[in-house]
């Protein structure tokens, strides 16, 4: 019976939970498709950054690189497919010239993911030279991509 009703319980304040604490994101006044891509690139600056401070400060993870990469990989996947409906608000950074040339985009995008993918795989062969370099094509792939279709952020 105490079981059954623990269980009653959890059931009714999980989702009341789940809630309160989504709201408490930056998010939660924009249009669900901006908010959506929002996180995608988080994820994907997330992993970035968890190379980078792996590469950076000497950390003792380095088989932890090939699985931010396959995960770099596995979020741009998804990239082109979360801006495809163009929404845009007064927070965001995206330039209205994705959609004017939506192919120039995905193809940035798509280049991001080829060389996530190359970084997983030298990441695997364990040559941490092999890795700073292709590390470097990566960001550089970030880098271009920021520079053509994303706004300057506003210092706040």
């Amino acid at each position: 019976m105490k079981k059954i009703l623990v269980i009653g319980l959890l059931a009714m304040i999980f989702p009341t939970v789940s809630t309160v604490m989504a709201k408490g994101h930056d998010d939660e006044n924009r249009d669900p498709n901006i908010a959506y891509r929002v996180k995608i690139m988080r994820s994907i600056g997330a992993n970035m950054g968890s190379i980078g401070d792996i590469l950076k400060n000497k950390l003792p993870f380095p088989g932890h690189i090939a699985n931010h990469a396959r995960s770099i990989e596995i979020s741009g996947k998804m990239v082109a497919a979360a801006f495809e409906k163009k929404v845009l608000d007064k927070k965001s950074t995206s330039k209205p010239n994705i959609w004017e040339d939506f192919s120039k985009f995905k193809k940035a995008s798509d280049a991001m993911v080829t060389e996530a993918a190359a970084l997983a795989t030298i990441a695997d062969g364990g040559d941490m030279k092999a890795v700073f370099g292709q590390m470097k094509k990566l960001g550089g792939t970030c880098k271009d991509c920021h520079k053509e279709f994303r706004k300057k952020k506003e210092k706040k």
